[in-house]
């Protein structure tokens, strides 16, 4: 019995969508990182450095382990990518 189940993440979305899927993955997380460090830097606000250090964290966390690509990881990651996202209100 064949599994292609890899140990490493990355590698396993790698075999999913292939090169052209994880390309695009890491573009989104490096454009929603961009957008918090920019943010941090025009409002000063401490909560979006915060969160900016903890996506970076998990990604690099997520490099040897599956965090980024379990539902909790997802989850995390899809609310940096909207308040990322979100339009300052003042």
């Amino acid at each position: 019995r064949s599994s292609s189940h890899f140990e490493v993440a990355w590698f396993e979305i790698l075999n999913s969508v292939g090169l052209i899927g994880i390309v695009l993955l890491i573009r989104h997380i490096y454009l929603t990182c961009r957008d918090l460090r920019r943010k941090y830097s025009l409002s000063g606000n401490t909560n979006y450095l915060v969160l900016l250090v903890a996506l970076i964290f998990v990604f690099l966390t997520s490099l040897t382990n599956p965090y980024m690509t379990n539902a909790i990881g997802l989850t995390f990651y899809g609310l940096c990518s909207g308040i990322s996202s979100k339009e300052d209100l003042d």
